[in-house]
């Protein structure tokens, strides 16, 4: 669309959830998706052409044009082999299949300018710097820390200590006692390891060998086992765990290599999981699965899917109802529908909102509402049936505001904060720092060229 403003105009279609893209000045845009491929259309309209795409099981995201407009930068993953994760340098020229260079070992989206600022920023459910460099002018978005702190908050907003120390942490999960919570801690460069707190005791343990990846971690309704997507010598699939350690992580059900299944909450019984899926048609759609024995992909069912994203889908205790995120209106809102199926759907939020959580007797839904990227408020609202069993949605009311790490994307199910089950405290993964991020512009962004002698 014109940068002034205008209608919109559909280069490709049906390509996936996007992972990054750049555009060169003889107006190619490369751009990549979640389906790991790299593909190639002239701004000007065209045939879509995959780039890259001959290794199923290797990622290619977030590409990157160098001046010369043929070669290019790109993050690459291979599941379960740590050592090919980098940066990697290919041309158009070579396409298709690429002649890839690794030139970098870390896990982060990379954007190429001579010179470098130091702080910029990045999102914490996915490796993916927050800068651009176009023409002379460099836009970048920094913070003084991408730390954060688990700590805990009453109502009011009042502290009442940390969890844990300080660190690079993804998501925050409290067991359904209260007395444990899992996290994701680790480098920026490298994928996050699970670690699991100990509340009373203040003691900590890893939950997996070091180098292990693993996301989207789900405690069962007992808190006595833990549910993730994992890579592992058994494959890439869902697993299950004792929270207790001792045991090995189980292969419950395989996924094929780069599949969107995000799991996001189990029914209050165990028997149901829900999870988001991104479809290349829908974008992300909330599905859910017969959690069994031996679980069938087969008998998945699309909960919610329209041509708009909806994740985060969260069960109500009573088991009854879904509140989930959908952007729906053009922006992140919470609305509840029944579960598994029924007729109606209600919008929780008035005014923004994302990562719904039930109070432990279901009578309140917990939201949170962002207008900037370092502060988030904690919202409430009443909700429930009526005498007439009739769905009723009070108004939120807005409990207290924090610094929060909250560069995350919605579908990939990250919650930033845990309500407590006495329903007075919450857990959160705030910032290190109270310092609000910044936009900074540089303009007349050029190379400097220092000369140097002759030896």
């Amino acid at each position: 669309m014109p940068a002034a403003g205008g209608p919109a105009r559909v280069l490709c279609s049906e390509t996936g959830l996007g992972a990054g893209g750049t555009w060169s000045a003889s107006g190619v845009i490369l751009f990549g998706s979640d389906r790991g491929r790299l593909s190639r259309v002239e701004a000007a309209g065209g045939t879509c052409v995959v780039v890259w795409n001959d290794a199923p099981t290797r990622s290619a995201r977030f590409p990157v044009f160098l001046p010369d407009g043929q070669h290019f930068l790109y993050l690459s993953e291979t599941p379960g082999d740590a050592a090919s994760t980098g940066v990697y340098l290919a041309s158009l020229a070579d396409a298709p299949g690429l002649n890839p260079r690794k030139i970098l070992a870390d896990r982060s989206s990379v954007v190429y300018a001579p010179p470098v600022v130091s702080q910029a920023a990045a999102t914490v459910s996915n490796p993916q710097v927050a800068a651009s460099v176009s023409n002379g002018t460099l836009v970048y978005l920094a913070m003084v820390s991408a730390e954060s702190q688990l700590t805990w908050f009453d109502r009011s907003g009042r502290s009442l200590g940390t969890a844990g120390p300080r660190g690079l942490q993804r998501g925050v999960e409290l067991s359904p006692d209260g007395n444990r919570v899992v996290t994701g801690r680790g480098e920026f460069s490298g994928p996050s390891a699970p670690w699991l707190y100990d509340v009373a005791r203040a003691t900590e343990s890893r939950l997996f060998p070091s180098g292990t990846q693993t996301s989207n971690l789900v405690w069962f309704p007992d808190g006595r086992r833990l549910l993730f997507t994992m890579t592992s010598p058994a494959g890439f699939g869902v697993y299950q765990k004792d929270a207790n350690g001792g045991s090995q992580p189980e292969l419950m059900l395989p996924l094929a290599a780069g599949s969107s299944f995000v799991p996001s909450a189990l029914s209050p019984d165990g028997r149901v999981l829900v999870s988001t899926v991104v479809d290349p048609k829908s974008r992300a759609d909330i599905w859910y699965l017969p959690w069994e024995a031996k679980p069938d992909l087969g008998k998945a069912v699309k909960f919610v899917g329209t041509d708009a994203d909806e994740s985060q889908g969260q069960v109500s205790p009573d088991g009854k109802w879904i509140a989930y995120t959908t952007n729906e209106t053009g922006v992140s809102n919470v609305y509840v529908r029944p579960f598994p199926t029924g007729p109606g759907v209600w919008r929780v939020s008035v005014d923004r909102g994302h990562q719904p959580r039930w109070s432990t007797d279901g009578k309140w839904l917990h939201y949170l509402r962002s207008l900037t990227p370092r502060r988030g408020t904690v919202m409430v609202a009443a909700v429930g049936e009526d005498e007439r069993g009739e769905w009723r949605t009070g108004t939120p009311q807005a409990l207290f505001d924090n610094h929060t790490v909250t560069f995350t994307i919605h579908q990939a199910n990250v919650f930033l904060y845990s309500p407590h089950p006495d329903g007075q405290r919450f857990l959160v993964n705030a910032a290190a720092d109270d310092a609000e991020a910044t936009i900074n512009v540089i303009t007349n962004w050029r190379k400097t060229v220092v000369a140097r002698k002759a030896s």
